[in-house]
């Protein structure tokens, strides 16, 4: 009697649990931000609020409600927008999905209270510090303790 064969997807074919045939990450489109001007160094932080600089700093940093965007130049803020952060509903790999929109928007300092071990790997190897502060802090105060005024 022959063996049937089939198309490799089958039990000890080295695919793994569930055999790789899964859906995979949920696509986002995450908001678009400005170019990052010369001689300027952008912050992002994880918040909880859309209030400008007086936004709580989120306890989560994947799925945070909204992502600040600082820009600075010679230690004084240029420019503040809030993002919302659509990644923050799916069911798996917002912070990933995060990380990679961080790296994309060309960030030096990225600002939260707790941030999960895939994104400070993908942070940590794009040489970008992370700044953890408690949650509930104010985006102004954190800043102000950078050396970093408004």
């Amino acid at each position: 009697m022959g063996r049937i064969m089939g198309y490799g997807g089958g039990w000890r074919r080295g695919r793994g649990y569930g055999g790789g045939y899964g859906r995979g990450w949920t696509p986002v489109n995450m908001p678009t931000v400005p170019q990052l001007q010369p001689n300027t160094m952008r912050i992002a932080a994880a918040v909880d609020a859309n209030n400008g600089l007086n936004s709580p700093i989120s306890f989560r940093a994947g799925r945070a409600p909204f992502i600040a965007i600082i820009d600075v130049s010679d230690n004084k803020v240029v420019s503040i927008n809030i993002y919302p952060n659509m990644a923050m509903n799916i069911p798996r790999g917002a912070g990933i999905q995060l990380a990679q929109w961080l790296l994309n928007s060309r960030i030096s300092i990225f600002i939260a209270s707790n941030v999960g071990p895939n994104v400070e790997m993908v942070l940590r190897q794009a040489g970008i510090k992370i700044h953890i502060v408690p949650p509930g802090s104010i985006l102004g105060s954190v800043l102000a303790s950078m050396g970093i005024s408004a």
